[in-house]
């Protein structure tokens, strides 16, 4: 057998991977990222394991909760997973060596946190659950037996993923708080970096900041982006 398989899945039934390893006595590591689409600021990627048979009313798709449910839902996961680590990728990366590959390079951190704090345990990590993407696991961190598997609608039909998802959301809604007190004049706060038109027309008239990913900037007049005065 080889020592980690990486399988692409196009129909998943809901907890499939966690039905099957919690009955073995096994973990599920899920794996998801925030970010992707934005023009500003890292992208967040979280793995999170949870204990076999967890549940919550809250444990679903970051993106069908409200802030204040994400926030109530991040406070229990953390509490009581089993494990979980988080990444970031920041902005120049993105501009370095493209979207696709700092979000795999970001969820391969991610799960490196993870199982370093997994490794002196007696637990068994079964399947790494990843939403969409191909995640390759290094050698040294690939244990024997290991499934890496990916599909889409991952949140959905993952709880271990769904649990990543929400801790990735929050922890990128609080740093894009933060680069809002660092650079007031994008409203940060208010749209994470996507991009809005207040976004968008904040960045006309003032400048591209260190936060932004110049390469993601092309869809905007090069003269109206780079022709105003930068703050930096």
């Amino acid at each position: 057998m080889d020592k980690c398989v990486t399988k692409k899945y196009t129909q998943v039934s809901k907890n499939f991977f966690e039905d099957d390893a919690w009955s073995h006595g096994h973990l599920v590591c899920g794996i998801d990222e925030v970010g992707r689409g934005c023009l500003a600021g890292p992208v967040v990627v979280a793995a999170a394991v949870l204990h076999p048979y967890a549940h919550h009313d809250l444990l679903r798709d970051s993106k069908v909760l409200t802030a204040g449910q994400r926030e109530a839902a991040y406070d229990w996961i953390v509490e009581h997973c089993k494990y979980y680590a988080v990444a970031t990728v920041g902005s120049h990366v993105v501009d370095a060596i493209n979207i696709y590959q700092a979000t795999l390079k970001g969820m391969q951190r991610a799960y490196i946190h993870l199982a370093d704090q997994q490794m002196n345990s007696n637990d068994t990590l079964k399947y790494a659950v990843v939403d969409a993407m191909p995640l390759i696991i290094p050698k040294a961190y690939a244990s024997d037996g290991l499934e890496v598997c990916y599909f889409t609608k991952g949140e959905s039909l993952s709880t271990s993923i769904a649990a990543a998802s929400i801790i990735a959301k929050v922890t990128r809604d609080r740093l894009m708080n933060r680069f809002d007190k660092l650079f007031p004049s994008y409203a940060f706060a208010q749209h994470k970096g996507y991009a809005t038109k207040e976004h968008m027309d904040a960045i006309v008239h003032v400048g591209v900041s260190i936060a932004h990913r110049r390469t993601f900037l092309k869809m905007l007049d090069e003269k109206e982006c780079t022709g105003q005065q930068s703050i930096f």
